[in-house]
């Protein structure tokens, strides 16, 4: 290859390399601007303060590059190597949780070192002054990832994990029958059944689609819950599933973008079909099938509440003296299902 060639080849693989350098700099620190409103301060500071380490890093060597400059030289190919390599690594937590990742920062890594040049490209010898510039710019890209990878070590007791266990989480079920008695039955008009959730360790990445199953079972009186596969209680509404109508309703809002809904959905969607299933029960008459998107939620503590009501006029009623039992499920992707103690309510 004539050296015109190859300094043109050069040229390119530069102008290419400091282009994604800096598009990727804009959408890391785009990215850590989106983060959810509602959660703590420390975890919308920490990714932000990662974003800029990193959009410091790429920045500078993509100024460099295009100057031939010996430092930018070396730190972009470490630099198109470790977007090479965080890009793998997304590409395994997606399959761990069941999701689809294109690393797409990754792939155009990839193709920027196809267009490097082999001849002549042998890593420069660096003065003091150039390895102190690489060294700043390695440190702060890799405080950056360290920062993306462990970031709610900083936000969240009890320290982050690749994947976490079944003994990562605590649930606390309770129940409220202090609403008015009604005069027919003198049983509660309404229920307040809630499972509250608190993670003890987090995972580096969580996203796609967790899984609730809530189960309620009414004793007392000529009732008995193992003969019938419908409760006297049944589902009557649920802000926190989007449920807005009367009792025995299944009508319900909400979706993948939103916290919670009614429903299941892969990769937990299996486990959830079955534990309703086997319950023995009739959906939102016994037990109710939720999904949680990770993704949005980001497995922070939590709770969901439903309000159970008899229907009235309907069959059977509840007791004049009676139990309401509630627990709970957690189905975490199709790994592992945590279930919770049982709360009791008598009247």
């Amino acid at each position: 290859m004539s050296s015109v060639a190859s300094a043109g080849r050069t040229e390119r693989y530069r102008g290419v390399a400091a282009l994604l350098f800096v598009a990727v700099a804009i959408v890391g620190v785009i990215g850590s601007l989106q983060v959810s409103g509602d959660r703590p301060p420390a975890e919308h500071i920490v990714p932000l303060l990662g974003a800029l380490l990193g959009a410091f890093a790429l920045s500078a060597v993509a100024f460099g590059l295009p100057r031939a400059e010996p430092w930018a030289e070396v730190g972009a190919l470490a630099l198109l190597y470790a977007l090479v390599a965080l890009g793998a690594l997304g590409i395994l937590n997606g399959l761990l949780h069941g999701s689809l990742y294109i690393p797409f920062a990754g792939l155009a890594a990839l193709l920027v070192l196809r267009m490097r040049p082999r001849a002549g490209s042998a890593i420069p010898s660096l003065a003091r002054q150039d390895r102190l510039l690489l060294a700043a710019v390695a440190g702060s890209y890799g405080l950056s990832a360290y920062i993306g990878l462990v970031a709610p070590t900083f936000a969240r007791p009890g320290g982050s994990v690749f994947a976490v266990s079944a003994d990562a989480i605590a649930l606390q079920p309770s129940l409220d029958c202090s609403a008015a008695r009604d005069p027919a039955t003198g049983a509660p008009i309404e229920v307040h059944a809630t499972l509250a959730w608190q993670w003890l360790q987090h995972e580096w990445w969580p996203g796609s689609f967790d899984g609730l199953v809530l189960e309620w079972h009414t004793l007392g009186g000529d009732f008995t819950a193992e003969a019938s596969d419908v409760d006297p209680y049944l589902l009557s509404t649920s802000p926190d599933l989007g449920i807005e109508v009367g009792a025995g309703s299944s009508a319900t809002t909400g979706g993948p973008g939103g916290k919670f809904w009614m429903g299941d959905a892969s990769p937990s969607g299996a486990n959830v079909e079955r534990l309703v299933a086997g319950s023995g029960r009739a959906e939102g008459a016994g037990v109710v099938g939720a999904a949680i998107d990770v993704g949005v939620q980001q497995l922070r503590d939590d709770q969901i509440t439903l309000v159970l009501a008899p229907l009235s006029g309907g069959r059977p009623q509840p007791p004049p003296h009676g139990t309401v039992q509630f627990w709970g499920h957690y189905v975490h992707l199709d790994r592992w299902t945590a279930v919770s103690d049982v709360a009791n309510c008598d009247w």
